[in-house]
């Protein structure tokens, strides 16, 4: 038979017994329950709360140490389980669950972000993360350990592994820039010129383009040294009426319509033309100066 084991409300002495008999019991023994069942006057506390004056013939009203006025029945001040108007439970909760105080920040973001890819069979980047192997080191496993080796990051940045086929750990982590962490990924895009092998994001970096530009690009066709503009495109000879106004320009040996520097830029042409409306070049407002 379960056997209970619980507090005196009264004298606060331990005492046990049957589940089935001791379930809503509070006091250890009559001679408790009799104590307890005192007469409440005005200006007694319980806990944190004062008795003001009596509201009904069960219930008291009392003054809360936080400044708030509650309505008490007698039996809960009498058994103990009022203590408060409700904040004395309030605050023991928040207690219970903020262990660091971290929780919403950027750090806790990327912490919790972390252990899903590492450890969650059913996150989308599982395959890449935990299914290859990458793992979080034991002390990381409590955020508080994390903070504290981490700290919070700079805006902008986000956790880096050094070494991508090593796991998450002090020595192997560090915050950095997108950019940075785009350049640092295994399968980055990496193109040759001239010798140099570099990410694609770094050469765009390098010539002043726009990586979203790029990527247009090559999903319309062109080949990696066109889309990075190192190497002039051979475009097919326009058969296609041209307004009498339309504006010519020329770049790279090439001359078009402003229309069609637009879509082989990758370019939004409302904002070509807004540029041109503040004072740029059309070579400016095209992104090739």
């Amino acid at each position: 038979m379960p056997v209970v084991t619980k507090t005196c409300a009264h004298c606060g002495v331990p005492f046990s017994g049957p589940k089935f008999s001791t379930w809503d019991r509070l006091f250890c023994c009559h001679a408790c329950y009799a104590e307890s069942r005192q007469t409440i006057a005005p200006g007694m506390v319980f806990g944190r709360l004062t008795t003001i004056s009596k509201a009904d013939g069960k219930r008291w009203s009392c003054l809360c140490s936080c400044g708030n006025t509650t309505i008490t029945p007698v039996q809960n001040l009498n058994s103990g389980k009022a203590k408060s108007c409700g904040c004395l439970a309030g605050e023991m909760s928040s207690a219970r669950s903020t262990k660091h105080g971290g929780h919403g920040t950027k750090a806790y973001q990327v912490w919790d972000a972390m252990l899903q890819r590492c450890t969650n069979k059913n996150f989308k980047q599982w395959d890449d993360y935990g299914g290859r192997g990458i793992t979080v080191c034991d002390e990381w496993m409590d955020f508080s350990n994390f903070l504290r080796d981490m700290s919070q990051p700079p805006k902008g940045f986000t956790i880096d592994r050094i070494d991508n086929n090593s796991g998450y750990n002090k020595d192997n982590c560090e915050w950095v820039s997108r950019i940075d962490q785009q350049r640092n990924r295994r399968n980055s895009h990496r193109i040759t010129f001239n010798g140099q092998t570099k990410p694609m994001i770094e050469w765009a970096e390098i010539l002043g383009l726009h990586i979203g530009s790029v990527h247009s690009r090559l999903q319309r066709g062109w080949t990696e040294l066109e889309a990075l503009g190192l190497n002039i495109r051979n475009t097919p000879k326009r058969t296609s009426y041209v307004r009498s106004d339309a504006r010519w320009v020329e770049h790279g040996g090439k001359r078009m319509i402003l229309a069609e520097w637009c879509k082989e830029l990758g370019v939004n042409s409302k904002t070509v033309y807004s540029r041109l409306m503040r004072g740029a070049t059309e070579l400016e407002a095209l992104g090739l100066m």
